[in-house]
Parts: C-alpha cells; sequence; structure tokens
C-alpha cells in the first residue's frame, strides 16, 4: 500500500536518510569543481541523465573530505519508494 507523502511514516524517512547515506559512502565519483556555497541550500532540477545525481554525490564527497559528517549533510531521494510504489503523492 502506497504511503501519502503528507502522512509519511517517520520510519520510512528514517530508513531512506540511512540508505541515502550508506550509497554515497559506497561510491566512487570522480571530483569536480562545482561553484557552490556549502552554507547554502540547493535543489537541483532538469532533464532524466542529465548528471543531478552524480553532482550531488560529488558535493557530498567533497563535503565530507572536508570533514563534514552525514549528520550534518541532508540528501533525498525517494525515486526507489516511488518505482516499488511505497509513496504516492
Amino acid at each position: 500500500m502506497p504511503y501519502n507523502i503528507g502522512k509519511m511514516d517517520k520510519n520510512i524517512l528514517r530508513q531512506v536518510l540511512a540508505d541515502n547515506a550508506k550509497l554515497i559512502g559506497r561510491l566512487d565519483v570522480m571530483p569536480r569543481e562545482y561553484n557552490v556555497e556549502t552554507d547554502k541550500n540547493y535543489i537541483f532540477t532538469g532533464v532524466r541523465r542529465a548528471g543531478k545525481s552524480y553532482m550531488q554525490y560529488a558535493l557530498i564527497k567533497k563535503l565530507l573530505s572536508e570533514g563534514y559528517s552525514m549528520n550534518d549533510i541532508l540528501y533525498m531521494n525517494f525515486a526507489e519508494l516511488y518505482r516499488n510504489n511505497k509513496l504516492a503523492v
């Protein structure tokens, strides 16, 4: 049964955040220079397969290498939940 995003179970949100943190830890990304400020919030939008996720992974890896922890970074990707019909809008 899909979950309504407005009434999302906190355990599902915790699991998404934990899964995303594990994924980022396993990724091997090529460092690239992006002009972003670390004290700002960003939303990346664009067409499919344009590199939005890759750019986010690279930025997160850079922050981690600079001493930030995953507790300092909020990365949420709900695509897997949508694909598996566990989340509905």
